[in-house]
């Protein structure tokens, strides 16, 4: 089995109403995501919508939305094009601006089964954060799986990646009919603690083959940095939650407008307190004129954008800290990944000559990532197409296995307690399907706050 898949953060581009120009170079670099002879092609896209909150609350609750249904239809189009009549279109999956498009070469798939879990805000029901999840299976050998992901954002919430990644693989997938808010609400933590828990469905991790891709958002960490401290917006994010319980959906409506009161609030008092480190950091010369000191933050930015330059990849993956939850076993255990040998794909400045430059202070990182689980997989490439037409750069990859070489499938019933256990640390991170404990700060919001 040859598979090439790619994951690309597309930060809400309206494929429809481009320049020329920009239109053009979409279609090239679609056509070099798609430059293949794999099997199967996986195209997965993140932000294919803005995540503002009106856009989420409308996605979500109106299951007829135009707007999203526009923008997944014209990505879907747009990929389809581009891979030509030599695939078959099988099936797409997504939940509120995450999509996943699979093509597949006639007579390889006999099934894919889709499913969704969502991880993001009101403890999943609004889906803008989560994975779809993808069993197909080949004409000639065992099925696989594909994940496709977008996690929790910002530097500091390590915790709460690795516990998406526990709620995710101690979810069962069930493949359903498919609606924005059904999708959301049966992949949430609220799902999780009240709804039926199902006797059917798949793990995530029930398959010989995992691969797992997505804008995962682990970043380059650094000595220097600051223990990860309780999430700053955790009372704005509580009150979106309290908002849903009392009153419905115009209580979240009202939740949502205190959650923007306090990114109001949050922002002054951030512009306060930078307004006052400059400030700090400005120190007078000969002549009596300021001159602002390098920050520790922007000597850290220098360091990993220096390495960029250098291409020291061996540096910048001693600070990852995807590299680091799977060596310590976190998260994603078992998981592996080719080396990381390209530019990291993020925050990049959007530049009409592709030139991969970064934001200043915003830490460079590889946010966008394929990893596999599976011993018999090969990977033959792992790129980045150098593009700024987004504030990220698209990554593909092309794995490969062995059908033949592939050890017999167990049924999931009578496998034994160490094939199906989850590890302690994804077990204590996450709250399993059939838990009805109670919700709890943990339960929504995730370690130390974090939310997820």
């Amino acid at each position: 089995m040859k598979l090439r898949t790619f994951t690309w953060n597309v930060c809400g581009l309206d494929v429809e109403h481009l320049e020329a120009k920009d239109a053009e170079r979409l279609d090239s670099i679609l056509a070099q995501l798609t430059a293949t002879d794999a099997d199967v092609v996986c195209c997965g896209l993140v932000e294919v919508v803005d995540l503002d909150p009106g856009t989420v609350l409308r996605d979500s609750i109106k299951t007829d939305s135009v707007f999203r249904t526009r923008r997944v239809e014209s990505w879907r189009v747009k990929c389809r094009n581009a891979l030509g009549d030599a695939y078959t279109e099988i099936t797409s999956g997504g939940l509120v601006g995450v999509a996943l498009f699979v093509f597949a070469k006639p007579d390889t798939l006999v099934g894919v089964d889709v499913s969704t879990i969502a991880t993001g805000s009101l403890g999943g029901a609004l889906g803008n954060k989560g994975a779809v999840v993808m069993r197909m299976t080949p004409c000639k050998s065992t099925y696989f799986h594909v994940v496709h992901a977008h996690m929790a954002s910002d530097l500091d919430q390590v915790a709460a990646r690795n516990a998406e990644y526990a709620q995710i693989v101690n979810t069962r997938c069930v493949p359903e009919e498919h609606s924005a808010l059904g999708d959301a609400i049966r992949g949430s933590r609220l799902w999780q603690l009240i709804g039926p828990v199902p006797s059917e469905g798949f793990g995530v991790l029930d398959a010989d083959v995992v691969i797992w891709q997505g804008d995962l958002n682990y970043r380059l960490g650094d000595e220097g940095d600051a223990p990860p401290p309780p999430s700053p917006s955790f009372a704005r994010r509580a009150s979106v939650v309290a908002g849903a319980v009392v009153g419905g959906a115009a209580a979240v409506a009202t939740g949502v407008g205190v959650a923007v009161v306090g990114v109001g609030a949050a922002v002054a008092g951030g512009a306060a307190v930078g307004a006052g480190a400059t400030a700090g950091a400005e120190k007078l010369v000969a002549g009596g004129s300021p001159e602002k000191a390098a920050t520790p933050k922007e000597d850290i930015w220098r360091d990993v954008v220096d390495a960029i330059e250098k291409e020291d990849w061996d540096t910048l993956r001693s600070r990852d800290q995807l590299i680091d939850a799977i060596d310590s076993g976190d998260a994603f255990e078992g998981f592996r990944e080719a080396d990381l040998a390209f530019p990291p794909t993020y925050k990049l400045i959007r530049n009409d000559e592709d030139a991969l430059r970064y934001k200043q202070n915003r830490r460079p990182a590889w946010c966008d990532r394929v990893i596999w689980r599976g011993d018999a997989v090969s990977c033959k490439a792992y790129d980045c197409v150098p593009s700024a037409l987004s504030d990220h750069a698209p990554v593909f990859a092309d794995l490969a296995w062995d059908d033949v070489a592939l050890p017999p499938r167990v049924a999931p019933d009578n496998r034994s307690a160490a094939q199906t256990s989850v590890p302690s640390a994804e077990r204590q991170t996450s709250i399993a399907r059939g838990d009805r404990s109670g919700l709890g700060a943990a339960g929504w919001f995730g370690e130390g706050g974090g939310f997820v």
